[in-house]
């Protein structure tokens, strides 16, 4: 085998070393993807990656100083096995990341859905008890109305200007309740429009 061929392999190794260093598979229990690496084409049975990589330096270095034909072809035939292993080890545990990666973003996406109709739920229960609220102060509100107007009907010339202001003030709250009604019934219209996207 000519030095320069040696010389490729030796880079093809130190690429490897790199990309596998990149994607942090140094680190990872690397066993877990093993129906894709292929370990028979290696001696070395170990745990540790780096092991592997050191039996594809060791190979390299034989090849440089076999002189007999049929075991350099051995050794090629090995060398290039073992960076096939590799190759698929590596683009399997792309692919791994890859996926484990968009199963995050999708669940991230989910939980923002939930947490939004959690919102929106709580918003539509909250909107829906002060609607509550406001209509029973507006029914208040009536019943004082009545009542005023009534007593300002039998009132006498002295009390008469009082009741009229009485029910003048009472009739301004019941506006502004109405108002307060129209703005959260409107409020639980968009909620409710909101929710059928």
């Amino acid at each position: 085998m000519s030095v320069h061929q040696i010389e490729q392999l030796r880079a093809k190794l130190t690429e490897l070393t790199a990309q596998l260093q990149h994607q942090k598979l140094m680190q990872q229990n690397w066993f877990s993807a093993s129906d894709v690496f292929n370990s028979s084409s290696f001696y070395t049975k170990s745990e540790e990656l780096d092991d592997y990589l050191t039996e594809i330096q060791n190979n390299i270095t034989r090849l440089e100083s076999v002189t007999e034909q049929s075991y350099a072809e051995y050794l090629t035939e090995r060398i290039a096995a073992q960076f096939s292993c590799f190759k698929n080890f590596t683009n399997s545990s792309y692919l791994s990341t890859k996926y484990s990666n968009q199963n995050k973003k999708h669940f991230s996406k989910v939980n923002r859905v939930k947490q939004m109709a959690a919102r929106v739920t709580q918003s539509a229960q909250t909107l829906y008890q002060e609607l509550s609220k406001l209509q029973e102060y507006e029914r208040r509100l009536l019943d004082m109305v009545a009542d005023k107007q009534a007593q300002l009907q039998h009132a006498n010339a002295s009390n008469r200007s009082e009741l009229q202001n009485a029910v003048l003030l009472t009739q301004q709250r019941l506006g502004r309740c109405r108002q307060a009604l129209s703005g959260v019934e409107e409020q639980i219209q968009a909620l409710d429009k909101q929710s059928e996207r």
